[in-house]
Formats: C-alpha cells, sequence, structure tokens
C-alpha cells in the first residue's frame, strides 16, 4: 500500500494564511476528495503536492521518502501527476503527440520515429480502455475526450498519485459517468486519486473518503460511506442556511424578445420572451445550444437570422458594448479567459464595465472607482486582502463575485448568467442567488444557464427546455423534480 503524508504544512500570502499546521495523508486503493469553500485552502495544498505553489513549513512524504517538488514537472518525476481545471491539450497536433509531448521516441539522426509515437500511445490508451484514435487532431475532440486524453498523458508516466482539480465542471452526465469508470480502473490499479470537487453530490458516487479544508485548517477525514451530506456541510461551514427562492412579482412588461433567432450548427428558430423581475433558466444538456443562445443575444457572437427586441425597440447593432449601453450584463461561462484579467487588480477588474465613466488620465476619478468597489465588496461579501492585488490571488469564488460585482456597478435591467455556479462552494452559490433574488424584487431581470440543474429549480420563476438548439418548451413548475427535469433534457 501507498501512502502520500503531509505533516505541518504552513502557507502564507500576503494578509492572510493560506494553511495553518495542516497535516493529512491518503493511502492507495481508493479515492480521495478534497472539499472546502473558496479560499479553504483544499486547491492550496493540491498545488503544493503538484509543485506549482512552494510551502513556507512542514514537509511531504511518499512512501516514508520525503517529496520536495521545486516545479511540477519535478511533481511528476517524483510520482504526482495533476489534471487541473483548464486542460493543457495542445490543438493543432494529434492525440498521440500530446501524450508524448517532451518525450517523442525518435530514430539516429533526432528524427522522431512516428511509428513508435503512435504504437506507445496506443498501447497508452489501451491499458486505460480509452477508445479515442491517437492519429485524431486535439481541436476535433469534446471536452470530455480532451479530459481522458489529459489523464491518459498523465498515466504515461507512471505516477504514483494523480490529482484531479474540479475534473466534471464542463461534463455531460454521460460524460461524468465514463470519467467515474475511468477513475474505479486507476483505483483498482494502486493509484492514490486526489479528487477536488465543489460538486458535493457526486462525492458519493466516486469518493471512498473526504477530506474537509475551513479557512486554512484541515477539519478532518470521514468515511463517505458513513457520512451524510449535512454532515460534510457542517463540517465545510458550520451551520449554514441554505435559502429558499422567496416569492417573486414577475410584471406584465416585457423587458427582452427573442424571435426566431438562429445560428446554423448552434440553434434554430428559437423565441421566447423575458418579463420585468424575471429568473429565466434555460436547461439542456452540454451541446444544447443553450450558451450559444446566450452569447448571440449579449452580442459576443453572430446569427443568421431573427431579431431581438428589448424594452419595446428593436436591437439593430450588436456587441458587448452596445449591450452594455443598454443595461444588458452578462457573466460568462469561462471565468479565466473572458470573466477576468487575471495579472490586473480586482479593482480594476471590478469596474472595467463602468471604467469609461470616470475620466481617463490624470482625470480619473479614483475616489469613485475605491467606492464603486467597496460597495460591491460589501453587498458581496468578497474576501481578499487588499483591492489592488491582482484577481488570480482571489478564490474562484471571490473571482466570480468580483464580476458579478462588474456589472452591478451599471445598474443593468437584464443580466445573463451562463454557469454562474462554476467551481464555487455552497456559502458563494448562496450569495450570488440571494443577489438574484434582490435584483428581482427591483424589477431586474436575469437569464441563468446552469449545468445544475437542482440550482435552476432552486433559483429560478421559469424555466426552458433546449435540446439539440431547439427550443422544446416551457417545463411546469408546479411539483417539478430534478430526474424529470432531466429527463426533458434529454428528450424524454
Amino acid at each position: 500500500m501507498s501512502v502520500l503524508k503531509a505533516e505541518h504544512i504552513y502557507k502564507y500570502y500576503p494578509g492572510t494564511t493560506a494553511l495553518d499546521d495542516v497535516s493529512a495523508s491518503f493511502e492507495s486503493g481508493k479515492i480521495h476528495a478534497f472539499v472546502g469553500k473558496n479560499g479553504s485552502g483544499k486547491s492550496t495544498l493540491l498545488k503544493i503536492f503538484a509543485g506549482a505553489v512552494e510551502r513556507d513549513g512542514g514537509s511531504l512524504w511518499l512512501d516514508e521518502k520525503e517529496l520536495d517538488p521545486k516545479s511540477p514537472m519535478d511533481a511528476t518525476k517524483q510520482g504526482i501527476a495533476t489534471i487541473y481545471q483548464e486542460l493543457s491539450m495542445i490543438p493543432g497536433i494529434t492525440v498521440a503527440e500530446n501524450i508524448l509531448i517532451g518525450r517523442l521516441p525518435q530514430r539516429k539522426g533526432g528524427l522522431i520515429d512516428w511509428k513508435s509515437v503512435y504504437a506507445e500511445a496506443e498501447e497508452c490508451m489501451k491499458k486505460l480502455e480509452i477508445d479515442i484514435p491517437v492519429r485524431a487532431m486535439v481541436e476535433e475532440l469534446t471536452v470530455s475526450q480532451c479530459q481522458m486524453v489529459e489523464i491518459a498523458k498523465a498515466m504515461s508516466q507512471n505516477p504514483r498519485v494523480l490529482q484531479l482539480d474540479e475534473p466534471t465542471s464542463a461534463l455531460s452526465q454521460s460524460e461524468v459517468k465514463t470519467l467515474f469508470r475511468l477513475l474505479r480502473r486507476l483505483k483498482e490499479q494502486g493509484v492514490i486519486i486526489i479528487y477536488v470537487s465543489h460538486r458535493l453530490q457526486e462525492l458519493w458516487e466516486i469518493a471512498d473518503t473526504c477530506t474537509v479544508f475551513r479557512d486554512g485548517h484541515y477539519v478532518g477525514t470521514c468515511d463517505l460511506a458513513e457520512t451524510e451530506r449535512r454532515q460534510i456541510l457542517k463540517m465545510m461551514f458550520g451551520d449554514v442556511a441554505i435559502s429558499s427562492r422567496p416569492s417573486l412579482t414577475v410584471g406584465e412588461e416585457t423587458v427582452l424578445s427573442v424571435k426566431d433567432l438562429s445560428s446554423e450548427g448552434k440553434f434554430e428558430k428559437v423565441s421566447f420572451e423575458l418579463k420585468k423581475g424575471e429568473v429565466l433558466g434555460l436547461a439542456g444538456m452540454l451541446g444544447s445550444g443553450r450558451s450559444e443562445l446566450l452569447r448571440a443575444i449579449f452580442g459576443a457572437d453572430a446569427f443568421d437570422s431573427g431579431e431581438i427586441w428589448y424594452e419595446g425597440g428593436q436591437i439593430k447593432k450588436f456587441s458587448p458594448e452596445n449591450s452594455r449601453k443598454l443595461g444588458i450584463a452578462m457573466v460568462s461561462e469561462d471565468r479565466k479567459s473572458e470573466g477576468i484579467i487575471a495579472d490586473d487588480s480586482i479593482a480594476l477588474n471590478m469596474t472595467l464595465a463602468s471604467i469609461d465613466d470616470m475620466g481617463k488620465g490624470f482625470r480619473f476619478d479614483y475616489n469613485k472607482q475605491a467606492a464603486m468597489v467597496e460597495e460591491q465588496t460589501k453587498r458581496l461579501q468578497i474576501k481578499m486582502a487588499s483591492s489592488r492585488d491582482a484577481i488570480h490571488s482571489l478564490s474562484g469564488g471571490n473571482q466570480q463575485k468580483v464580476i458579478v460585482g462588474r456589472w452591478l456597478n451599471i445598474d443593468p435591467h437584464v443580466i445573463i448568467f451562463d454557469e454562474p455556479s462554476r467551481g464555487i462552494d455552497v456559502e458563494a452559490k448562496q450569495q450570488i442567488f440571494k443577489i438574484v433574488w434582490e435584483l428581482s424584487k427591483k424589477g431586474v431581470s436575469s437569464i441563468i444557464v446552469s449545468s445544475e440543474l437542482e440550482e435552476l429549480l432552486e433559483v429560478c420563476t421559469r424555466i426552458l427546455i433546449m435540446q439539440g438548439g431547439t427550443l422544446l418548451g416551457e417545463a411546469l413548475m408546479e411539483g417539478l423534480t430534478v430526474d424529470e427535469l432531466y429527463l426533458m433534457c434529454m428528450g424524454g
């Protein structure tokens, strides 16, 4: 049996202690879940094991041998492979090249031995029972297939530890099942698997143990077969109140009207109306066209035909900038590439949508910016050391709240949320939902897409169903269960 240990680990950042005397151990033959609210320290420990973050104190051990990874490559050499939420596949080359990148077999003279490249990659995929052609180009693969290739790439170096950070965040239900089958096979082969996730409901399906972190401290490890969800939540947050949707009054006035909107290969003849103060959910599986539809409405993507009317007038010019001027906001699905400017300050990121209102150069109104930041920080309970810090220093949940705050600064009439809870914890979700309900009471309308159908039932006043780019109709909310909603999205 292999055992990975962390002993008395400390990690400090300016103004905060990310890990405070954390000790924990993880054995082979089990899948170990890491859970905790954003900023709890779980991802920091994962990155310390991965060699991506240097610890400030303590020691790491693998089978009684001390580890000291100075980089991700060094960690891999010492037996620890890590797959992050943002996949690192290289487009433009084949699956085989991605698996063996940096280690491509060569013939005499330094030429690449392509026969050996494909043979080695094929053998690796066969061993893992992954059915993806090794000669396929990466850009032709689905997100799920890319995830499988990432795992194959990691396992091709025979690591004793495999770490996965939010591996199911962009996968459909069927793709999640495929991933879980692969992880169970690796567990049977004696690999120590560490699994970071905010999706508590899936832990009982895939994990054996659950290690809980809170505010930089190790709270404890429990056997999931003997533990209930409410016990995990209490370990994560103490006593957390799960809010129920308040009684919301939806107005008769139509704020947004979409008429026969089509985009070839994405969605076709979609029509619906959004009422004042309504919280409208769009439910559908991955590939149903729901995110593409939202991007077209916001002006981020072009569409082929159809009309969009807003507050009684037809929109003629489509761009994110024009939407902003009209009072339409959008919290995009891909926080890293479309939501934040990672190396810029929290203050700048939070005020990007209203930056033109503050002047330029020497006339820039820093006091106005500071007031906006302070207001939204309090309103959204954003945890940070200083608004001057780079936004990448924040946890995912706090980054998401900064983006929401950015749009609240413009006092929108319609706000579009594409996967607003992806990669954030229960507490942060509840805070965002409360903001949505507060906006509704003020007459602000919302459209929400979420792969977590439970969330749509929890937060929305009405839900539309999309499948294969077509709007199938409206779900009857009264008595609707999650299972029934899933069935509708799958065409039942």
